[in-house]
């Protein structure tokens, strides 16, 4: 069986090594050149080749205060968003087989929202719809239904 030096294998393991931190380097580069194509291009200073070599202090600044205006008018808007979604099935008739029937409360992180309620039965469904405000609805809640918007609330 022939043996291999230490100075052949430490010749390969550093050839592995080297190898490894140029896929890495490469990975990286790609990575910074996807992050600059997300920036906007009025605010790159480009060199002489093109590529990209810097910004401002101040570009930076007016940049980020951009980012922070359209995230806090995004955290605005997410707050009227009915992103509280609680579900509770169940079987409300004894001649029925199956959780058919459901619960479904709908709300935003305040509990404003919807409650919308559906009782199947062998021969029809119905549907009913009662509005939540602060997690209340002014018509009075089944078991299901208060569960659902407990469940909504939970999140």
């Amino acid at each position: 069986m022939p043996t291999i030096s230490l100075d052949t294998a430490l010749f390969i393991i550093l050839g592995a090594a080297v190898l490894v931190l140029a896929v890495l380097l490469a990975v990286t580069i790609a990575r910074l050149n996807k992050l600059a194509a997300h920036l906007p291009h009025s605010q790159q200073m480009q060199a002489e080749d093109g590529d990209v070599i810097g910004y401002s202090r101040d570009e930076l600044r007016s940049y980020i205060g951009q980012q922070n205006h359209q995230l806090a008018a995004l955290n605005m808007a997410q707050q009227r968003c009915l992103n509280r979604v609680g579900l509770v099935r169940f079987n409300p008739y004894d001649d029925t087989g199956g959780d058919l029937s459901f619960a479904l409360a709908l709300a935003t992180n305040e509990g404003n929202g919807v409650l919308i309620t559906s009782l199947h039965g062998r021969n029809n469904t119905r549907f009913y719809a009662k509005q939540l405000l602060n997690w209340n609805s002014a018509v009075s809640l089944s078991e299901e239904e208060t569960d659902a918007v407990r469940r909504a609330q939970a999140l």
